[in-house]
């Protein structure tokens, strides 16, 4: 009995995992009960009470959220790009139904949230980025090699690095998290020791080429805590079959800003506002819509430190 419900649970996760990422992908279009329910491969009516049950809201709700919370980062960090142009890119049918739910949700216009600048003024201390990781100078050049080209940055306390490189798509083993993470060591842990546990078995864990990624889906500055969600992510070889609560999927992240940091667990948090806080608004560059991620080697982490060596990655859009 306990081998069947276990069977049972893994197979309801996988149908999930493939739920939430077909939802990622397509949610600029039509997302319809017929269409999701058929992706579960469940009837529409077990469906919307299997959804609810694994996410905490209904299905409408959920896909609402998430169209709004893309439009409220998107107007946050392009100001050049119309709301109307936003809104329908998010997934709205018009304008008008958009600034509906847009104040609803916010409190605030569309127009009001970007004029504020609510997303940065949330969490953003530009002094306690500057006193930890330093702050821009007019010390920068750019240097240029094949496929790539790097920012070299001289800031008071040395020289920092942002690469931008164009990243091929992988094939990524993951487990998806949701709930708050910001600086939960046993729970990355955890995470980790359940995926690796996963890929051991079937000889996939090659140290010297695996990498470790974990991949941010939702907007910190905007989200509330327990809606984040994250994927635990190994790079895998292409036409793995995921199984239970792993999943499988294609990565493409395209054209990346990419610098290192070495962190402790409460360290992370400063390194991706200096990314997005003080390197980002000087590169003229804007984020793409494919989520943040971070990457490591399969050994970054030291035990003794409590600190891991740790790219954050930013996919941008061409210029």
């Amino acid at each position: 009995m306990l081998k069947k419900n276990a069977k049972s649970r893994s197979e309801y996760v996988a149908r999930m995992n493939r739920v939430i990422a077909f939802i990622d992908k397509h949610l600029n279009e039509d997302l319809n009960l017929d269409t999701l329910a058929d992706v579960a491969a469940y009837s529409k009516f077990h469906f919307h009470r299997i959804f609810r049950a694994s996410m905490g809201e209904p299905l409408a709700e959920y896909i609402l959220r998430r169209r709004l919370e893309k439009a409220a980062y998107r107007l946050s960090i392009d100001a050049e790009r119309s709301i109307t142009d936003i809104a329908l890119d998010c997934g709205f049918s018009n304008s008008a139904v958009f600034a509906k739910n847009f104040r609803t949700r916010f409190g605030l216009s569309a127009s009001e949230w970007r004029n504020s600048r609510h997303m940065i003024s949330k969490q953003y201390e530009a002094e306690n980025i500057k006193r930890k990781l330093g702050s821009l100078n007019k010390k920068m050049s750019i240097t240029y090699g094949y496929g790539s080209q790097t920012w070299m940055i001289q800031q008071e306390d040395g020289e920092r690095q942002v690469r931008l490189e164009t990243m091929p798509e992988m094939t990524l083993a993951y487990l998806w998290y949701t709930g708050a993470y910001k600086g939960d060591e046993s729970l990355f842990q955890d995470l980790f020791t359940r995926l690796f546990s996963w890929l051991a078995p079937r000889q996939l864990i090659s140290p010297d080429i695996l990498k470790v990624i974990v991949i941010y889906h939702e907007y910190p500055e905007i989200t509330m805590d327990e809606q984040l969600r994250l994927s635990a992510c190994c790079t895998v070889p292409a036409g793995t079959i995921g199984e239970g609560e792993i999943g499988i999927m294609p990565f493409s992240p395209g054209l990346c800003a990419i610098s290192q940091f070495e962190c402790a667990a409460d360290e992370y948090q400063c390194a991706w506002d200096w990314m997005y806080e003080i390197w980002l608004p000087e590169s003229g560059f804007l984020p793409s819509d494919v989520p943040a991620f971070e990457r490591y080697d399969f050994n970054s982490y030291d035990k003794d430190t409590g600190k891991a060596i740790v790219d954050v990655c930013i996919p941008l859009m061409g210029k």
